[in-house]
């Protein structure tokens, strides 16, 4: 009986450990990393004046986010000239663990696709570490909150990968539309299925 309730107190333990480690700051900095379009660094500070950020970890070697590809540049070119909306691609992937996530790779579909949103590069998962990401795609949406940036959504774009028409609710889209229209969030967070983040 005392080792049944040993190893519950130790499960209990572990569980809170787990969840608080993964706990992310309510607050996030600048963060700085090279964008393949420019050839120069871009930093998340340029977009402080924007009332929402969006940023998609996504990648070339995840059958997932080739799902989603078309469904981003939809997205990214509907709010093209919304200078209170702004997007941000990440590829977060280790080159050595993805080799189709190579530096060169990530430049030159970046550029045929031609968004019109910055590319960026984290191969030390500098951001995905900060901001909690763990799958190819995942979304995030940050807003300004005293001097820095929150996070005001984080998970799926939306509930059906493989099958566009399919698609029953667009999360992230509601949360774009609810905060251009100063709607609050209905949902903060949502499942993500992707491919986990080659680290």
């Amino acid at each position: 009986m005392l080792k049944a309730i040993h190893y519950t107190i130790v499960g209990l333990f572990i569980c809170i450990v787990s969840t608080s480690s993964s706990f992310q700051s309510d607050q996030i900095q600048d963060f700085t990393l090279p964008n393949v379009i420019s050839g120069t660094n871009f930093s998340l500070s340029q977009y402080k004046n924007a009332d929402a950020v969006v940023i998609i970890f996504t990648s070339l070697y995840c059958p997932y986010a080739k799902f989603y590809e078309d469904r981003i540049s939809k997205l990214a070119d509907q709010y093209r000239n919304d200078s209170k909306i702004r997007f941000i691609l990440i590829n977060p992937n280790n080159p050595a663990k993805s080799r189709a996530d190579a530096s060169d790779n990530v430049t030159t579909v970046a550029k045929r696709r031609q968004l019109g949103v910055p590319v960026l590069i984290d191969q030390s998962q500098q951001v995905a570490d900060l901001l909690g990401a763990e799958k190819t795609p995942e979304a995030f949406v940050l807003t300004p909150h005293q001097g820095s940036f929150r996070i005001a959504y984080q998970g799926a774009i939306d509930d059906n990968p493989q099958v566009e028409k399919d698609v029953r609710h667009h999360y992230l889209r509601s949360v774009i539309d609810a905060i251009s229209t100063s709607q609050p969030v209905i949902s903060n967070s949502s499942p993500t299925t992707g491919c986990m983040i080659k680290r």
